[in-house]
């Protein structure tokens, strides 16, 4: 690879210009800033063009949910999954004590909340970054969150079929009236598992659909 060392100077009657000097060749070139067309940035101003990001890199960010060039409609899906979460958590720990038939139920929701709120959030920081900074994505800290994000989101994956089954399981004698009996779960909490894939499926197809337009 070639190394140029750059050098800005200004002669004696305040013209401008800039030394481009081979390290390689030790060739000289001189260039007068006062015969380069104003439009173009200056050298202090001047910024390397972002780093590009590999094919990995790219459907790594896609599976976290996170553009690679980040998107105001992204992270507008991301902010109401992240309601939908500490919702799904609030419900859990509120009604914890509520499901006799079916004790793990709320335990569920717990942990589905937990889980899909700290890789939500952790989505949303991705996206800030791709937002603000396109020099920085690609790295090995971006990586690693997205890897993070992506496991998450594996754990939450098999999470919602481990719960599906606990919550269809008991469906034909659960009841909502006598809190007494063992076959009792609260209305509120019950019915609040049948919205939880529906609004996971809802948005992940607004996501797909997404990357697919843009594509």
């Amino acid at each position: 690879m070639r190394k140029l060392l750059i050098v800005k100077k200004v002669n004696k009657n305040f013209m401008s210009s800039v030394v481009y000097l081979d390290m390689d060749t030790r060739n000289i070139a001189e260039i007068s800033l006062e015969a380069v067309d104003e439009n173009m940035p200056s050298v202090e101003n001047w910024q390397p063009p972002p780093r590009p990001i590999s094919k990995y890199s790219k459907y790594l960010f896609i599976f976290a949910g996170v553009p690679v060039d980040g998107s105001s409609f992204v992270f507008i899906l991301l902010g109401i999954l992240l309601i939908i979460q500490i919702s799904i958590f609030a419900i859990g720990i509120q009604y914890q004590d509520q499901c006799s038939i079916e004790p793990k139920i709320p335990i569920y929701l717990i942990v589905c909340g937990s889980v899909n709120a700290i890789g939500v959030g952790l989505a949303v920081i991705l996206n800030i970054i791709a937002l603000c900074s396109k020099q920085i994505m690609g790295n090995l800290v971006t990586r690693l969150i997205a890897s993070v994000v992506c496991l998450l989101n594996f754990f939450s994956l098999i999470w919602i079929i481990v719960g599906c089954v606990w919550t269809f399981s008991v469906q034909s004698t659960v009841q909502h009236d006598d809190a007494k009996l063992n076959t009792y779960c609260n209305r509120t909490l019950y019915d609040f598992l049948f919205w939880i894939p529906i609004l996971n499926c809802l948005l992940l197809l607004c996501t797909i659909i997404y990357f697919l337009w843009k594509k």
